[in-house]
């Protein structure tokens, strides 16, 4: 019976700490990800910018085309 209880106990103690730790590690991964997600809409920023020019107005309403 005491060795079930320091058993339990063991495990009780082992969880709070693992608890403890796991919340300090949570900004810092929330940070990194911002971070990530700042140089992911520069890249992606930079790389689709707006075609203009490459389509001609004729073909912009091609709805009255079809009547």
């Amino acid at each position: 019976m005491l060795n079930k209880k320091t058993f339990v106990a063991l495990a009780l103690a082992l969880a709070v700490v693992y608890l403890a730790e796991a919340r300090e590690e949570g900004p810092h991964d929330m940070a990194d990800a911002l971070r990530m997600l700042e140089e992911l809409d520069r890249y992606y920023t930079q790389a689709t910018r707006p075609r203009f020019g490459k389509r001609s107005d004729a073909y912009t309403n091609w709805a009255k085309d079809s009547e």
